[in-house]
C-alpha cells in the first residue's frame, strides 16, 4: 500500500513534488500500512493541484468525459438482469396486526432448510466451487417483501435474477409457499388471515450498474487524464 502511496504522488506536479517531495515522503515512512482512505486523499490532493491551471483542466475533464461516455456505453450492453414481483392481499386479520404476521411467515418459508430445497429445486446458482451457505445467502439477498405502496392490505413478494424464467419461476414459487405456511398457521390455531394472490408474477428488466459504471468511469477518466498530463509535463522537461 505504501509503494501504491509513492505511485499516487507522482501524480502531483512537477513543481509540487520538487518543493514538497520530502515531506510527502517522511509522511509516507510515518504510515506503517496506509488506508484505501488514505490513498483516495493522495488522488484527491493531486487532482486539486492538477485542477489550478486551466489547461490541466482540459485535459483532465476531456478523459473525464470519455470514462463517464465509455461507463454509460458498458453499462448499456452488459446483459439485464430481470426483477420479478406478485402481490399477494391479506384479509380477516387487523391492520396492525399485518406486518408483524407476515414477518412470522417470512421466517418459515426462509428458513435455511426451505431456501436449500428452493436452491435445489429451482437450480440456482449451480456453482459447485461455492459453499451451500453462500449460495443460500445470495437467494436470500435477491428476494424482497415489500408493502404495496398502492394497497395498504396487500405485500409485494420479490425476486431478481439474470434469468427471466428463474425470476419468474421463484416468485410463483414463494408465494406457494406463504399460502402453505398460512394454511398451517391456520390448521395449528394460528391467526385466521386468508391470503390471495392478486394477479401472476410481472417480470421487468433493469441493469444493476447503470449508475455504478458511469462513476468508474468517471474516477478512471480523472485519474487517468491526470497520470497522462504529469507524463506529458515530465517529458517536456526532461526534453
Amino acid at each position: 500500500m505504501r509503494r501504491l502511496g509513492r505511485l499516487l504522488g507522482r501524480l502531483y506536479p512537477r513543481a509540487w513534488r520538487d518543493r514538497y517531495g520530502a515531506e510527502f515522503e517522511a509522511l509516507l515512512e510515518d504510515m506503517e500500512n496506509p488506508a484505501a482512505a488514505d490513498l483516495l486523499d493522495i488522488a484527491q490532493g493531486a487532482l486539486h493541484m492538477h485542477i489550478l491551471t486551466s489547461r490541466t483542466l482540459a485535459w483532465i475533464g476531456g478523459f473525464a468525459v470519455a470514462g463517464v461516455a465509455l461507463g454509460f456505453a458498458a453499462a448499456f450492453v452488459a446483459p439485464p438482469h430481470y426483477r420479478s414481483q406478485s402481490a399477494i392481499r391479506i384479509s380477516g386479520i387487523e391492520a396492525a396486526s399485518r406486518g408483524a404476521f407476515i414477518d412470522g411467515l417470512a421466517q418459515k418459508v426462509f428458513r435455511r432448510t426451505a431456501l436449500a430445497e428452493l436452491v435445489k429445486q429451482q437450480g440456482l446458482y449451480e456453482k459447485p466451487d461455492v459453499p451451500l451457505e453462500d449460495v443460500i445467502a445470495d437467494v436470500r439477498r435477491d428476494i424482497s417483501i415489500l408493502q404495496d405502496p398502492a394497497a395498504p392490505d396487500s405485500f409485494v413478494i420479490a425476486y431478481s435474477s439474470k434469468t427471466q424464467n428463474v425470476s419468474k419461476s421463484v416468485v410463483n414459487e414463494l408465494v406457494q409457499r406463504f399460502m402453505e405456511e398460512n394454511l398451517r398457521a391456520a390448521e395449528k390455531g394460528g391467526a385466521g388471515a386468508t391470503l390471495q394472490s392478486t394477479a401472476p408474477a410481472e417480470t421487468m428488466p433493469f441493469r444493476p450498474y447503470q449508475a455504478l459504471l458511469p462513476a468508474a468511469g468517471l474516477f478512471a477518466g480523472i485519474l487517468t487524464g491526470i497520470a497522462v498530463v504529469s507524463v506529458s509535463r515530465l517529458r517536456r522537461r526532461d526534453s
